[in-house]
């Protein structure tokens, strides 16, 4: 913003100072250049006359030069507003490009969210269903080790009892 400001500040030095040379050079020509002919035979009334629309023209001029050198610095002003508003709008589109990446990802990762609740809602069912197997498969070993149980006990009651018999044959 300085490096403008002095940028302005320099080209409006730079325009004045030529404006001083322009006048200065005018003013040399004027000294040097003899009275335009007729000046002579004027009245002081009628040179008191042109020197007045002399001096309302150069009136005028100036006014329009002041006005041009104001619009001049409005479109300096605008041009400079317009080039931060330009920074400004490339700023907010890198921030929402940067948004809409993270909206993206965010968005994707959600996706995989859902496709893991499904996976763990699956792997739930498919736990329940091996306990429930599991479960029958227990009880199924259990029932077995009871019936070899009551097979080695009826064994054993059997041995006994034939030993009875041999006992009692004997």
């Amino acid at each position: 913003e300085l490096r403008r400001q002095v940028q302005l500040l320099r080209s409006e030095n730079s325009r004045l100072q030529a404006q001083l040379d322009d006048e200065m050079k005018l003013a040399e020509d004027v000294r040097h250049k003899p009275p335009p002919e007729g000046l002579d035979s004027l009245t002081s009334a009628e040179l008191a006359a042109r020197l007045q629309r002399a001096l309302e023209k150069y009136r005028e001029e100036k006014t329009k030069g002041v006005e041009l050198n104001r619009r001049l610095e409005e479109a300096l002003k605008d041009a400079s507003r317009g080039r931060g508003l330009e920074r400004s709008l490339d700023e907010l589109e890198r921030a929402h490009l940067e948004q809409n990446r993270e909206l993206q990802r965010l968005q994707d990762e959600n996706k995989k969210m859902d496709a893991y609740r499904q996976t763990t809602k699956t792997q739930e069912k498919v736990i329940a269903k091996l306990e429930k197997i599991l479960e029958g498969s227990l009880q199924e070993v259990q029932k077995a080790q009871r019936v070899q149980v009551d097979v080695e006990r009826l064994k054993t009651e059997n041995l006994r009892l034939r030993e009875k018999c041999a006992h009692l044959v004997a």
